[in-house]
This record gives C-alpha cells, sequence and structure tokens, in this order.
C-alpha cells in the first residue's frame, strides 16, 4: 500500500526547494555550450532578463551546478505529481517547511543532567 503522506510531503519539500533554486536550462550559443538563468531568488534583475553564461567560464561553472539540481527536482516533482494523479483522486496537502513539533521530548539537557550513572531509565 502507498503511504499517501510520504508522497505529500515530498511533494511539498521538492516545491519548496524549487522556489528557493535559481531556474534556468542548458543550450548551446555559437557552439558554446551554455547555461541560461531565468530567475535567481537573491538577484531580483534576472526575472526579467534572461542571463546566458559559457559553462567553461568561472560564471557558468558557479551556476551549472544549480541549474543541474534545479531540472533534476523539478523532473522528481513532476514525476510525483503524475503518481499522486494516477494514485488518488484528492489533491495534496501543502505542508510548511520546517517541519514543526507538535509534541516536546522527553529528553532535554535537564533529563540528562539529572540521571544517574549506569542506571538504565
Amino acid at each position: 500500500m502507498i503511504d499517501y503522506r510520504e508522497i505529500e510531503l515530498l511533494i511539498s519539500y521538492y516545491s519548496k526547494r524549487l522556489e528557493e533554486l535559481p531556474h534556468g536550462y542548458f543550450g548551446v550559443c555559437n557552439g558554446y555550450a551554455v547555461v541560461y538563468v531565468t530567475y535567481d531568488p537573491a538577484n531580483k534583475s534576472c526575472s526579467n532578463n534572461v542571463h546566458r553564461y559559457r559553462l567553461d567560464s568561472p560564471k557558468g561553472r558557479f551556476w551549472a551546478p544549480l541549474i543541474r539540481e534545479y531540472e533534476q527536482r523539478k523532473k522528481q516533482l513532476d514525476d510525483l505529481i503524475r503518481q499522486w494523479e494516477i494514485t488518488f483522486k484528492f489533491s495534496p496537502r501543502q505542508i510548511s517547511f520546517p517541519l514543526k513539533r507538535k509534541r516536546e521530548t522527553m529528553f532535554t539537557e535537564e533529563f540528562f543532567d539529572n540521571a544517574k550513572e549506569m542506571a538504565t531509565p
């Protein structure tokens, strides 16, 4: 049986991760491999313009792993959404990150300070 909570959690995580990553794609321009950056959450001027960097340049080497991760996460998110639509009839919940605990743990620093040596609780 497929646990829908795990898929919901992954969908929410990948959606949040995609919001944090710069968007873009790889291509070829004038015979050179380039990386196109279409959106950068840290630089708002990038949202209006598309920046193009050759992969053998320092900026291209900086952007390439981030854009590659963006493409991988986008593909994983699309696969999960497709699996969700095939399996379930209701829409997935949006889970906010970071996850918050609803109950307090009993293993606090005070618990360990008051504990006796070589004693099993």
